[in-house]
């Protein structure tokens, strides 16, 4: 019937749109816009109806395209509603960025705060601190880095330890050495000296570091001191030397084992010494000595009481 008829259908664009979906199977929307006969602009969609499977219990044949769905509506009145809603839509976007905004930083936040964590734990540790933890909270990447420094963090304070207990003993054997040991940088300068160094020579460790021999001994005692440390680095192997050193009671004499240190990579960093007095043994040398030399020169005895005169076989061969 002619009241049945849609406008627009005339509209040759409409007629192109149906023979694509009628001839050419076009199955996307179609739209553009005309002019109505009171000369308003028309923003008109267009739909194909399809056949479909579900449609087989009341449509028996099997059919292609059974009709266009075609919207027409005004663009004036389109504009007029974007116009009267477009602050809202400003307002909504606003809000949109601003929460999408709030929520980075707070993720940024999170982020860069266990980050930061993680690089003060980390330089904690570098200080010594071998103690320190950091709280895992999370299981994606950067709690697998907060735990793989925990781990981290515990090989070295098991490592430090060890080190610490070698330390520890090697300090004790150092110190209850009844020899003098000490360690010597390649300028001369004291790294360390043991409890037997301190007794003698009135000098803590720790006054000792960085300390050397002129700063402690008469100058010709350092010089001689200086000049076998010398000898070592040159040589680069261990020496045995007699050196003197002054004590409250006077001069001691020592045998001194000196010997270089190296690290890891083969360079020379320090001389050690190991000194043994042997005043009393050298006094004792002496002793025998002068009794041997008077042995051969002979010796007498006048009692005076008796008035008798004994006298050993070397004087009577004289």
């Amino acid at each position: 019937k002619e009241h049945n008829i849609a406008t627009g259908t005339d509209n040759p664009k409409f007629k192109e749109a149906l023979n694509l979906f009628t001839n050419d199977g076009k199955k996307d929307a179609i739209y553009y816009i005309e002019k109505s006969k009171d000369g308003k602009r028309l923003f008109t969609y267009l739909l194909p109806i399809e056949a479909r499977q579900k449609c087989a219990g009341c449509h028996s044949s099997k059919e292609g395209t059974r009709g266009v769905l075609m919207i027409s509506t005004s663009l004036e009145d389109m504009y007029a509603f974007l116009s009267e809603n477009r602050m809202s839509w400003i307002i909504y976007g606003v809000l949109a960025v601003i929460g999408a905004s709030i929520l980075f930083a707070i993720f940024i936040k999170g982020i860069t705060d266990r980050i930061r964590s993680i690089s003060a734990a980390a330089i904690s540790l570098s200080s010594g601190n071998y103690n320190i933890s950091i709280p895992v909270k999370s299981r994606d990447e950067i709690g697998n880095l907060a735990d793989s420094f925990n781990k981290m963090a515990v090989e070295i304070n098991n490592s430090a330890k060890l080190v610490r207990e070698s330390e520890e003993r090697l300090r004790a054997i150092i110190d209850n050495s009844p020899a003098v040991i000490y360690l010597k940088d390649t300028e001369g300068r004291y790294i360390l000296v043991n409890r037997r160094w301190e007794e003698l020579f009135r000098y803590k460790r720790e006054e000792m570091v960085g300390k050397i021999d002129y700063d402690v001994f008469p100058e010709v005692i350092a010089e001689v001191f200086r000049t076998n440390d010398i000898k070592v680095i040159e040589v680069k192997a261990p020496i045995i030397f007699d050196e003197s050193a002054p004590h409250i009671d006077g001069l001691h004499h020592y045998i001194s084992i000196k010997f270089p240190l190296f690290d890891s990579s083969g360079s020379l960093i320090a001389v050690g010494s190991i000194s043994t007095d042997i005043t009393e043994r050298r006094l004792v040398e002496e002793r025998l000595k002068e009794a041997q030399r008077l042995a051969k020169l002979g010796n007498w005895n006048w009692d005076i009481v008796n008035n008798k005169l004994f006298c050993s076989d070397e004087v009577h061969r004289i």
